[in-house]
């Protein structure tokens, strides 16, 4: 929040300097220490900024709540939403799934093996009731 109010305040001064027509004023409107204080003023500007927003970290991090769990990602908070249709799943999540999807696929194999049989042995009576009625 800090550094938008700083940028909110740079832009405007830019704005402001851009739109005020400094030829009609003259020489009422001057620098202070002329232009040979700009890289020293420049210096102390971004020292003051930098301790500002090393302040703004600092009480940032001693306000947070301490918690277990690790932080997550960008993406990893993204999948986590409610409303998205992809979730992240945790290893044992993702094993019990493949387990599932594993004895899903045996059950029909086990089935199809059945039918297999089932087609075998009426292709056998089929063919044993053709050889004797011939």
């Amino acid at each position: 929040m800090p550094s938008l109010v700083a940028w909110l305040a740079v832009v405007s001064v830019y704005l402001l300097v851009r739109i005020l027509d400094f030829s009609r004023l003259g020489s009422k409107l001057t620098l202070p220490g002329g232009p040979r204080n700009a890289i020293p003023g420049a210096i102390m500007f971004s020292l003051f900024g930098f301790l500002g927003q090393t302040a703004t970290n600092y009480y940032d991090k001693t306000d947070m709540p301490v918690s277990d769990e690790p932080q997550m990602n960008f993406w990893q908070r993204f999948a986590s939403l409610k409303w998205m249709p992809v979730t992240v799943l945790k290893d044992g999540e993702y094993e019990d799934m493949l387990r599932e999807r594993q004895l899903k696929l045996e059950a029909e194999i086990a089935l199809v093996d059945e039918r297999i049989e089932a087609l075998k042995s009426q292709h056998v009576k089929t063919s044993a009731s053709e050889t004797t009625s011939s």
